[in-house]
């Protein structure tokens, strides 16, 4: 496959970069071959992948510019693929994307929890917040982003600030572009707090759990998105390509860092850095996730697809005690399905998504210990519009998946028992080959793969 020769033409990011003309094209592969091209393509070029394929017959979307058209035309048929156009038009979905709310005011709570706040917005939003709560909230810095970031987290428990029970950790943003993460993980905030009184089961798991949460775990790159360009996905580090800036946060952390779903190209969306926690921002979280002496549960809030992933992702192999995992994460499922009537999927986040090596979930259970760790991604899913979802969405994604998350987090409390705390065994770790060479550890015969990929082709 001469994928090493690979240039696309790109045009340079700029202030206000506008999306006129890029189209969103569905590519679905109908051989090894061909999916491995896929993976190879997204490692080794520019393209903008919104939807990686999980094997043949699923599908990949990708963001094209005009000139990268012109090349997937040329070159496509070359190895077999075709593709059709899922929107023609990307810039006018980011054009609908905002009700109308003017920018550049003091935002109100309700704004906050229903609009895409800026990152300045949210942080004055969790000062206020905090201030508000008292004693039962207390908010903390634990470092700065590259571009030197105050990074924020709330503590809210039962009682005082210095409770010590066990711990749940909550981030969303780590992928800048994934608006509806930040507002999703504001809701939690709004929730834990404001609801302890009136609802039984925000008391139960305020009670049991210490809750430390953060909405902006990516500020820099959160703000670019805001200010320069919508769908940036990385941080805002410089790297040796002076083109091509940032590193992809959710390859960054160190649990079996590098191994697959990678890539070394600085300009590559998916670029891991130049060695684990190399980056201000995962390695902050990593010394946070530390300083938490009884951390049970590890949180993290993506988008798009509709999933509840559990490790581990640097590949197919379950995590020891995966029963328990997939248990509580099927309660999100069920709740939300009776909620909404669409699908969600449990299960492994190599298998059921995609294989992503130094992610922030992973290192969560096998690096600080959580005994649970979850990637959430939220609606919409995976044959909507993506990433750009319009604002008076909002509303629908919390009423439907908040009330699954506390279903999830009830679940972990019964499972538990809340009798004496569990620290996962941690199995001895094969090796795995690295992402030049992944075709035969993602694809190879599993029984519960296949489980998941029958389900995946119904709905195609």
């Amino acid at each position: 496959m001469a994928l090493l020769a690979l240039v696309f033409l790109i045009a340079s990011a700029s202030a206000a970069q506008t999306f006129i003309g890029n189209k969103l094209i569905t590519v679905k592969p109908q051989t090894l071959d061909q999916v491995e091209y896929l993976i190879q393509l997204q490692q080794d070029t520019e393209l903008d992948f919104w939807k990686q394929t999980q094997g043949v017959g699923l599908p990949a979307d990708i963001r094209v510019t005009t000139s990268q058209l012109e090349y997937v035309d040329k070159h496509f048929p070359d190895v077999g693929l075709t593709y059709s156009i899922k929107h023609y038009d990307i810039q006018s979905l980011i054009d609908n994307e905002r009700t109308g709310s003017p920018r550049g005011h003091r935002f109100s709570t309700t704004d906050v929890l229903t609009r895409y706040a800026t990152q300045t917005e949210i942080d004055d939003w969790l000062k206020n917040t905090a201030n508000k709560c008292g004693s039962r909230c207390k908010l903390m810095e634990f470092g700065q982003s590259y571009e030197k970031r105050d990074m924020k987290v709330i503590k809210i428990v039962s009682g005082t600030g210095s409770s010590t029970k066990p711990a749940v950790f909550v981030d969303g943003g780590i992928h800048a572009r994934e608006w509806i993460s930040p507002v999703f993980v504001n809701n939690m905030i709004d929730k834990l707090i404001n609801d302890y009184t009136s609802d039984g089961t925000v008391r139960r798991l305020v009670d049991t759990y210490d809750w430390y949460v953060i909405p902006l775990l990516n500020p820099d790159g959160y703000n670019f998105s805001h200010t320069d360009d919508r769908l940036w996905r990385k941080n805002r580090a410089e790297t040796r390509r002076a083109r091509c800036v940032g590193v992809d946060l959710n390859r960054n952390f160190g649990y079996e860092w590098g191994v697959a779903g990678v890539s070394s190209n600085p300009c590559s969306e998916v670029y891991l850095g130049t060695e684990a926690f190399s980056e201000p921002e995962s390695k902050n979280l990593r010394d946070f996730l530390a300083s938490i002496p009884n951390l049970e549960v590890y949180l993290t809030f993506h988008s798009y697809g509709q999933y509840v992933l559990y490790p581990w992702g640097y590949a197919r192999e379950n995590a020891p005690n995966y029963q328990d995992l997939a248990y509580a994460g099927n309660k999100l499922k069920e709740v939300v399905e009776d909620f909404t009537g669409e699908h969600w999927i449990v299960g492994n986040s190599a298998i059921a998504l995609y294989p992503s090596a130094g992610a922030s979930d992973d290192w969560a259970m096998g690096g600080a210990g959580a005994t649970y760790a979850y990637t959430i991604e939220l609606p919409p899913d995976e044959d909507s519009i993506g990433f750009v979802l319009p604002e008076r969405e909002i509303p629908g994604v919390v009423s439907s998946v908040w009330p699954g998350v506390k279903a999830m987090m009830s679940a972990i409390i019964d499972r538990e028992g809340r009798t004496v705390r569990q620290q996962p065994t941690h199995h001895a770790r094969k090796q795995v080959k690295r992402t030049d060479n992944i075709k035969a550890d993602i694809f190879s015969d599993s029984d519960w793969w296949k489980e998941i990929l029958a389900t995946k082709l119904k709905g195609q």
